[in-house]
């Protein structure tokens, strides 16, 4: 939702003295909670399920101004 962006921006924009921050980054803790939710499979080993990403739409108009960077927490291991 754009309009949930540009009030986050603007609110951070407020705390940092009326100067846009340099950038933001997204956390996704999501893939943590999951481990302790994981599910068996037919043969009783753990399935785990690839974290989600979040589905923001960051408008051009603050994109210009601003870097995003994202970031998932995940457990290591399986190639990452």
């Amino acid at each position: 939702v754009e309009e949930d962006v540009i009030r986050l921006i603007d609110a951070v924009k407020d705390t940092c003295g009326g100067l846009d921050p340099v950038s933001i980054v997204f956390t996704n803790g999501e893939a943590a909670a999951e481990d302790e939710e994981a599910t068996e499979d037919e043969d009783g080993e753990k399935e785990e399920e690839e974290p989600s990403t979040p589905n923001m739409t960051i408008p051009a108009s603050i994109s210009k101004r601003l870097s995003f960077v994202g970031s998932i927490r995940t457990n290591a291991g399986g190639g990452r």
